[in-house]
């Protein structure tokens, strides 16, 4: 993904497509960390073609990677852990990987990795678009 493509999931609602690889295992995002916000997905729906049956929400490029999933469809290829370390359990400690009101066959918590996050609706709240392009508001759509 590029980032000009990341921002417009960020101030549209999007539908994300999840296509076959020759990889084992596929994943929506890989976040550097540099970023306050990170990658925000607002109001998004995650589908995939029929041959891709294991996509993880994100995986941390680098250490301190943040990713949010917030009000988003996430269907049923999404896998049960929904988040993936990279093979380097280091990566628990400094990610923040979270998810509020997801729905959808792919969005139950139960079985979420334990060093991922629920947020809160206070958390999420501060979410804004407001706020994720504070200081640039010609981003924001009207």
């Amino acid at each position: 993904m590029r980032n000009w493509f990341l921002f417009l999931l960020l101030v549209s609602v999007v539908q994300l497509k999840s296509q076959p690889q020759t990889y084992p295992s596929k994943f929506v995002v890989a976040q550097d960390g540099t970023q306050q916000y990170g990658f925000v997905f607002l109001d998004c729906h995650l589908i995939a073609d029929t041959a891709a049956k294991k996509v993880f929400l994100g995986r941390p490029w680098r250490p301190h990677t943040k990713t949010v999933f917030i009000h988003c469809n996430l269907d049923s290829h999404i896998v049960k852990e929904g988040w993936d370390n990279w093979r380097n359990p280091e990566n628990e400690k400094t990610v923040l990987y979270a998810e509020f009101n997801n729905y959808g066959a792919g969005s139950d918590m139960k079985n979420r990795v334990n060093w991922s996050r629920q947020l809160t609706a206070k958390q999420a709240k501060q979410y804004k678009l407001e706020n994720i392009f504070k200081g640039r508001p010609h981003w924001i759509p009207n």
